[in-house]
Order: C-alpha cells, then sequence, then structure tokens
C-alpha cells in the first residue's frame, strides 16, 4: 500500500556511527521544541544533557549503533555524568533521564525504519527511592519571618539609590516565594506577561512541559517594584517602556539565566543574614509555608502546579482553600505592603 504523509518528513534512522546520528536525531529534535515554542531555559537544560549524552556515546562509536542500543548504554550514562561532575542528586539524575527519553521518543516517532525505543525508554530509569535520597531545602520559620520583613527593607534602599538590577532580584525572589513559579518560568517573563485584575496579577508564563499557564500573585507583594521597573526601564536600561520589557536582565542588557540568577539570589539571602542558597528553596518554603497555615494539600498541589498529588504529598497534610486563597493567606503574614 502507498503511505501519503502530510507536511512530514522521515529521517533515516542511522546514517553514521552512533554519536554523529544521536547528534543529528538531537538537532532534529531542537528544531521540533523550537517549533512548539519551548522556553528558552528548558531548550538550555537540554542541550546541556544531551551534548553530553552524545560525548559519553562516543565511547561506543564502531560497536554500537542506533537500532543496538542497549539499557546497558543508557543506565552508564548516569554513572558517566556522576564521575564528570561528581555525584548527583536522584531529582538531577530524573532530569537527565527525562531529557534522553526525549530525544529518544521523538526518534522513535519519525525515523523512517519505524524503528521503536519504547521497550528500552520503560526500563530507563533512576533507582532508589527518591525520598530517601533527597532532602527538600526551605527557609524555616525564623528565616522566613526575616525574610518577609526584610525584603521590603532591602527594596526600597534599591529603589532610593536607583539600583535597578538589584530591584530585580527582589523582584524575581518574591515571584518565585509568592506566586510559586520555578525559576525557568520566571525568567521568561515580560512585563506584558502579568496581567492586571482587582487585587491580583496574573502571571502568564510558559510552564514545565512547554504549556501555557497562569498563576496568581496579590498585587500588593509586587506592585511597587513593578512600577518602578517599568518606568525606570527606558532611563537606565534604554529600553521602550511602550513595549514588552523582561523582567529579569543582565547588565548587558541580555535576559537573566539561571545560573546568574543562582548567584544573585544567594546573595540577596546572604544579604539578609539567611544561609540558604537559591533557586528553587523559595518553591519549596511556599510549600512549607502552606503546610504550616494548614492549606488543604489539594490546593497547595494547585499553587504549585504539580501533575501528581504524589509529588505535593512530600510536603504535608493540610486543610481545603482555593489556589488564590492560599496565595492570599500566606501573602497576608508580609509586613507593611
Amino acid at each position: 500500500y502507498i503511505e501519503i504523509r502530510f507536511g512530514r518528513h522521515k529521517m533515516e534512522l542511522s546514517k553514521s556511527i552512533l554519536s554523529e546520528d544521536v547528534k543529528r536525531w538531537k538537532d532534529a529534535l531542537f528544531d521540533d521544541l523550537r517549533a512548539k515554542d519551548f522556553s528558552a531555559n528548558t531548550l538550555e537544560m537540554y542541550d546541556r544533557i544531551l551534548n553530553s549524552f552524545i560525548e559519553y556515546v562516543k565511547k561506543y562509536d564502531g560497536e554500537t549503533s542506533m537500532n543496538t542500543i542497549r539499557p546497558m548504554v543508557l543506565n552508564g550514562f548516569l554513572g558517566y555524568m556522576d564521575e564528570k561532575g561528581g555525584k548527583k542528586s536522584v531529582a538531577t539524575k530524573e532530569v537527565y533521564v527525562k531529557a534522553v527519553k526525549k530525544l529518544l521518543s521523538f526518534v522513535s516517532e519519525n525515523n523512517d525504519e519505524f524503528f521503536s525505543y519504547d521497550n528500552i525508554v520503560k526500563t530507563f530509569k533512576v533507582r532508589g527511592d527518591k525520598k530517601t535520597h533527597e532532602k527538600i531545602k526551605f527557609l524555616t520559620k525564623e528565616e522566613r519571618t526575616v525574610f518577609k520583613e526584610g525584603i521590603n527593607v532591602l527594596a526600597d534602599s534599591y529603589m532610593d539609590k536607583n539600583e535597578i538590577l538589584p530591584l530585580q532580584t527582589v523582584l524575581l525572589a518574591k515571584i518565585l516565594m509568592f506566586a510559586g513559579l520555578r525559576i525557568s518560568e520566571a525568567l521568561g517573563l515580560k512585563t506584558s506577561d502579568v496581567i492586571d485584575g482587582e487585587k491580583f496579577y496574573l502571571l502568564s508564563f510558559i510552564g514545565k512541559g512547554g504549556e501555557q499557564q497562569t498563576a496568581p500573585i496579590l498585587k500588593k507583594i509586587i506592585e511597587v517594584e513593578l512600577d518602578y521597573l517599568k518606568n525606570k526601564s527606558k532611563e537606565l536600561l534604554g529600553y521602550d517602556n511602550h513595549k514588552p520589557m523582561p523582567l529579569f536582565l543582565k547588565k548587558s542588557g541580555k535576559v537573566l539565566d539561571r545560573f546568574e540568577a543562582y548567584k544573585k539570589l544567594t546573595k540577596l539571602l546572604r544579604d539578609m543574614g539567611i544561609n540558604k542558597q537559591g533557586c528553587h528553596v523559595f518553591r519549596h518554603t511556599l510549600a512549607m509555608d502552606m503546610v504550616d497555615n494548614n492549606i488543604n494539600i489539594v490546593h497547595i498541589k494547585g499553587v504549585l502546579r504539580h501533575e501528581s498529588i504524589n509529588t505535593t504529598m512530600k510536603y504535608a497534610e493540610a486543610t481545603k482553600e482555593s489556589s488564590k486563597e492560599a496565595v492570599e493567606k500566606i501573602a497576608e503574614t508580609v509586613k507593611d505592603f
């Protein structure tokens, strides 16, 4: 029979040695992800992991090909990454697995031999119980009090001195802490992504998996910093304040990346006397703050936008409340807004 494919081009499964074929398929995958508007941070993460995967599989060039990859090849990649940069946490390894599975699933769907990696993908997983290996890092109750009482003091001092980049770090910390965004989600925000409402801003962003998502945050939490940055953007950074402006920038004017954000957020905490490191510590802290305020686990899941309740259960049991009410209840504990 004749198969007619509309607008789709099947690629040859294998044309060269294994590492070169993996690179060819990785490049095709990235064309596909860009067409689907995956976030820059997600692309950067996948690029870093898959480039390491390409380096790793070079050891199998000449003895293994795209249609003879075995589970031991994939499982060996995790050990390779441990040797390359020190032992990784279970959570980090799960990100590595996800990236490689993304690549192999793409190959399965688009190769001209209809070759499938489904069986290999099913067996490729991180061994061990994540709960026993990973400790959640968050601010203690005392540290939360220090943060909530001191963050606006820092913000006022930065505005008094026209220090726009440190003020952006304050805004970033507040969005992570009080809206529960992941760092990759927050860094892509522009002024046009902050939708004004009567009591809440609705933040619109590309979430996990490349899907458009939204999250509420009380206006009074960030409106001072947001208005200041909008008004000062043209004067201090050369942006036209009538056009959407990235909220988080480097001194060069380029969008802040997660590595610079990590350093800036860690310094912010240090400046407040808090010995913790950003970026994910803020999101964990929001979760624990909601647990301590007896908010229902289902609504904690809603605020954090977890796909599974099992992910949220690691924080605790709690009482009923809607997502907006949960965000509002936590924000109400912040003084002097």
